[in-house]
C-alpha cells in the first residue's frame, strides 16, 4: 500500500507584513515588501540624502568648489594660474607689475633709480632697493666709498 503525501502552498497576505514588521527602515523610511514577501525594499525620505538598503547611509554629494581665477584676482594683465590639489591661485605678472596679484607697479622700471650701475630691485607695497657694486652705498648707490 503506498501513501501520498500533497502539500499546498499559499501565498498569505500576512507575509508582507512579517518583512516588514517590525519595519526595517531607518529615518522615516517606508518598507515595501518584494518577491512574494521574502524580501523588502526601503523608500527613503526624498527630504534626507540617505539611500542603501535600510535607509541607513549617508550619501554625500561630491562638490566642486569654484575655480578662484573666476573672479580674476591678478590685475594689470596678470596671468591666474589654479593649484588642482589646494584650490588656491599663483598670479604671474609682467615685467611692470608684482605683488601675489600683481597690484604693485615696478618702480624699477618706472626710472633710473640706482646710481653708478647699481641694480634695482622691487620690494613690498610698491617700494624698491637699489643693490650696489663694490665701491658704492647709499639709498640710490649715490656714495662713492674709498678702498680699504
Amino acid at each position: 500500500m503506498s501513501t501520498t503525501v500533497r502539500t499546498t502552498t499559499t501565498s498569505s497576505p500576512w507575509t508582507s507584513k512579517i518583512v516588514c514588521s517590525p519595519n526595517p527602515c531607518w529615518n522615516g523610511g517606508t518598507c515595501v515588501a518584494t518577491n512574494g514577501g521574502l524580501d523588502y525594499y526601503c523608500i527613503c525620505p526624498s527630504s534626507l540624502p540617505l539611500g542603501g538598503k535600510n535607509c541607513d547611509q549617508l550619501i554625500s554629494a561630491t562638490t566642486i568648489a569654484p575655480s578662484p581665477c573666476l573672479s580674476s584676482p591678478c590685475m594689470n594683465l596678470g596671468v591666474c594660474t589654479v593649484n588642482q590639489l589646494s584650490n588656491t591661485f599663483t598670479c604671474t605678472c609682467s615685467n611692470n607689475y608684482y605683488g601675489n596679484r600683481c597690484e604693485y607697479p615696478n618702480q624699477c622700471l618706472t626710472q633710473v633709480l640706482c646710481q653708478n650701475s647699481g641694480t634695482c630691485i622691487p620690494g613690498p607695497s610698491n617700494t624698491f632697493r637699489c643693490q650696489c657694486p663694490y665701491l658704492y652705498s647709499g639709498t640710490y648707490c649715490e656714495q662713492s666709498m674709498t678702498p680699504p
